[in-house]
């Protein structure tokens, strides 16, 4: 195709996406109208004024223009992928505000329970009113397109997961890790106050924003118990991730409820002291024959600075017998208060998003591992939806 017709095509992406107004459109159309204007060059000039994203720039090169608009909100890039759905970074376009919007995955639209799934998850944002809980960023978060697409509009918290986090830094304060949990369980225990269950608490479910307070996120797994009956989760299926689940879960012995709560916690907080899972594996049956063996290395071993009594707390989280494990979350609270300690959290959340995107295509080249596919696949098939704002 001549450079002529790439740059033509370009535009008329831009003109159908609904990214830019109608004074930028007209910019653009004089810019590509200049001589020896190339679409590299176009693109390079939109991302540097800051008029389209990088991930926008590298979608309309592709000549996708569809679904860069839900609702009122634009599309700016992706922020992450989980189990049912992919979360975008958006953008209101009357007012501005950031918020993050999560779709679930193409191979989930259509199936019942990861509906009912996400109505969950909009339930609890929405009922659960607490500073270490991520928001609902509507009074109604759960929305529909006109093509079927349902979407969740929640708060963005510009920060790493707890995951990240350990990455970049390699060794946290205890101090700070106390404080990150001692945050952790008065979400929680709220939580467990309304009704719900979390049921995948884990690194990756913990995002902290730069004044350090840490807040719990995605509830779509969650198992409630409240006062509206028709969201009641059903008995039985077990869910969660190996290493982090409960062993009476494991075993089918018990429903979850707080305490299989408190117990990943438990192994998150040790993971967050030692850098080290408490049961370790290289596979997930590995990690879960660890966990119903019971066996760990004491937090000491990895981390003599950790005081004696937050390493017996942690230990005695993540016991393999219920019986045996601390038994409410207030004795976490009143525990944890004396030795937590509030840092900043210092990361340039724009270059943490990059840093994700690049983290993202390495994996899918260098293993071509079914997960990124997944990923990278779903951002393609969101893009081929009809703009619903048009």
């Amino acid at each position: 195709m001549s450079d002529f017709w790439q740059l033509h095509n370009l535009v008329e992406c831009l003109d159908k996406s609904g990214l830019l107004d109608d004074a930028r459109l007209e910019k653009v159309h004089q810019l590509a109208n200049q001589p020896n204007t190339s679409v590299g060059a176009l693109l390079s000039v939109l991302v540097k004024s800051q008029w389209l994203t990088s991930f926008q720039s590298r979608q309309l090169r592709r000549g996708r223009w569809r679904g860069f608009r839900l609702g009122q909100y634009r599309i700016l890039r992706p922020l992450s992928s989980g189990g049912i759905g992919i979360v975008f970074w958006a953008r209101h376009c009357v007012t501005g505000r950031d918020v993050a919007i999560k779709v679930l995955r193409s191979q989930h639209r259509s199936k019942t329970k990861f509906r009912e799934r996400l109505k969950l998850e909009a339930l609890a944002l929405s009922l659960l009113q607490h500073k270490n809980i991520v928001r609902a960023a509507e009074a109604n978060p759960l929305a529909e397109t006109d093509y079927c697409l349902n979407y969740l509009v929640m708060e963005l918290v510009p920060g790493p997961t707890l995951r990240e986090l350990l990455v970049a830094r390699k060794k946290l304060r205890w101090q700070q890790v106390c404080d990150f949990f001692l945050q952790a369980a008065r979400g929680l225990k709220y939580a467990h106050q309304q009704g719900f269950i979390h049921r995948d608490i884990k690194p990756d479910n913990l995002i902290i924003s730069s004044d350090g307070t840490v807040k719990l996120l995605d509830f779509g797994f969650a198992k409630y118990d409240g006062d509206l009956p028709e969201f009641e989760s059903p008995p039985g299926r077990r869910v969660g991730t190996a290493g982090y689940i409960a062993p009476e879960l494991l075993l089918d012995q018990q429903e979850p409820c707080a305490q299989t709560d408190l117990y990943s916690l438990g192994c998150t907080f040790y993971v967050a002291l030692t850098g080290n899972h408490p049961f370790p594996g290289k596979t997930r049956e590995d990690r879960i024959d660890a966990q119903l063996d019971g066996r760990f290395r004491s937090v000491s071993y990895w981390n003599p600075d950790v005081p004696r009594p937050v390493a017996e707390l942690v230990e005695r989280m993540i016991r393999k017998s219920r019986f045996e494990r601390i038994a409410t979350i207030d004795e976490v609270i009143d525990s944890l208060s004396p030795y937590a300690q509030r840092d900043c959290v210092d990361m340039c959340f724009k270059s943490l998003v990059i840093a994700r995107d690049r983290a993202r295509n390495l994996r899918n080249a260098r293993n071509r591992s079914i997960e990124n596919q997944k990923f990278l696949s779903d951002v393609s098939r969101h893009l081929s939806f009809e703009d619903s704002a048009d």
